[in-house]
């Protein structure tokens, strides 16, 4: 055979090979989190009404995004890429891997850094210094206690007006602080939502309605809860906002 037919069919038979390999691996799907604060978009430092009367700035919403995997429509999981990562509203955009074509049911994930990873004492944790530094366990992104051991699950920062006039400055007013991150308060969470991976890049959405986080919590009563044991006085309140947090994904 003409050496250079013969390489023109090996080329054509390796471009079939590796067509037939992308195929089987699946198709690349990407989650975008689009976060709200009730019925609104939610913008930092934009004023939401809280409390009938008052009125609410949030600041910062961070939180770890672990073990997450799709549902299949036959009840199989498949899971992410990677275990970790750490959504904020500018970076609210997963690459989540390559799936089989065909139709997912749910999204199930945890909601902080479970224990294996939490804290040193645990199988495959290492300290959070020692991650990459890109690695979102890694302890430059803010999210590990150097007073304590293991990481803050999720940080919720803001600002209420409590008396109304436009300034959120004044000794009435409260400052808005949870960092909750006590192995305790590790959530898993299943959002129930059908979707379809098709021959293209797929993108599977999912809203955060931050208003929910607080549907347990008085946070003219309780602003501020930074527990680091079970025994914390704000321990009770960290558990209720972890509760509405889970219920807050749509």
């Amino acid at each position: 055979m003409n050496k250079k037919y013969w390489f023109l069919g090996f080329l054509l038979m390796s471009a079939v090979l590796f067509s037939c390999k992308e195929k089987e691996e699946g198709t690349p799907v990407t989650l975008k989190f689009n976060f709200k604060y009730g019925g609104q978009p939610l913008v930092y430092d934009q004023e939401y009404s809280y409390d009938t009367d008052k009125t609410i700035k949030i600041e910062l919403v961070k939180f770890y995004f672990s073990n997450p995997s799709l549902v299949s429509e036959s009840g199989e999981t498949v899971k992410f890429s990677d275990d970790y990562y750490l959504v904020e509203l500018d970076k609210n955009i997963i690459q989540a891997g390559r799936f089989p074509l065909g139709n997912y049911t749910a999204l199930n994930f945890g909601l902080g850094v479970d224990n294996t990873r939490n804290v040193e004492t645990d199988p495959q944790a290492i300290p959070a210094t020692d991650y990459p530094n890109d690695h979102p366990l890694n302890a430059s992104f803010d999210m590990w206690w150097t007073w304590a051991t293991g990481y803050i699950f999720v940080k919720v920062e803001g600002r209420i007006d409590a008396n109304g006039n436009g300034i959120y400055t004044d000794l009435e007013d409260k400052t808005i602080s949870y960092h909750p991150g006590v192995s305790e308060l590790y959530r898993t969470v299943s959002v129930n939502k059908s979707f379809t991976v098709m021959g293209d890049d797929t993108q599977f959405d999912i809203t955060l309605n931050v208003e929910k986080m607080f549907d347990e919590v008085d946070l003219l009563t309780f602003p501020y809860a930074h527990p680091n044991s079970v025994d914390h006085p704000e321990y009770t309140y960290a558990n209720r906002m972890m509760n509405g947090f889970v219920n807050a994904f749509e």
